[in-house]
């Protein structure tokens, strides 16, 4: 047995965790999604911060740039990974985005922060196109969320007035 078996579990964590995503329109019809992650130690001085910056077109709700400008590469796993932010230029953001990225950051070998961070930014999205709905502020057009998205479509027909 060696002396490491003698030591205590701790209690659990030491720090705070705070996610936070914004989206904010641009010119050109695009929008600039940005998810944060910061972990903070009880002193508040943040140890480790993640963020991962989308661009967006709003008439397609396709990616058209992605980058990580802050990013802390906290083991192997994250530092490998991060190449493949690349990757999520040319998804759209509805149609199958949440199983498209957990193919890509999701493996066992991929980075939790990226999966997480890409997976917030699809929620806020998705939240904001059903808002956007309900406001009036977007017509329902079948042909574009038929095929991207149950839960949109199912809020569209809902307002609508029909049901499915």
């Amino acid at each position: 047995m060696s002396e490491a078996h003698h030591f205590l579990p701790s209690p659990g964590p030491r720090y705070r965790r705070r996610l936070e995503v914004q989206i904010a329109p641009l010119e050109n019809g695009l929008c600039e999604a940005t998810a944060r992650l910061e972990f903070q130690y009880p002193d508040a001085v943040v140890c480790r911060v993640y963020e991962l910056v989308l661009r967006i077109d709003e008439a397609t709700r396709t990616i058209v740039d992605a980058r990580a400008p802050v990013f802390f590469a906290e083991n192997e796993s994250c530092a490998t990974t991060l190449p493949l932010v690349q990757q999520l230029v040319g998804l759209n953001v509805l149609e199958k985005y949440l199983w498209r990225i957990h193919r890509l950051f999701g493996a066992s070998s991929g980075c939790q922060h990226l999966l997480e961070l890409s997976e917030e930014i699809g929620r806020a999205w998705f939240n904001r196109m059903t808002s956007r709905f309900k406001q009036g502020m977007e017509s329902f057009d079948p042909s574009i969320v038929a095929e991207h998205c149950a839960g949109l479509r199912s809020a569209a027909l809902k307002l609508m007035g029909g049901t499915r």
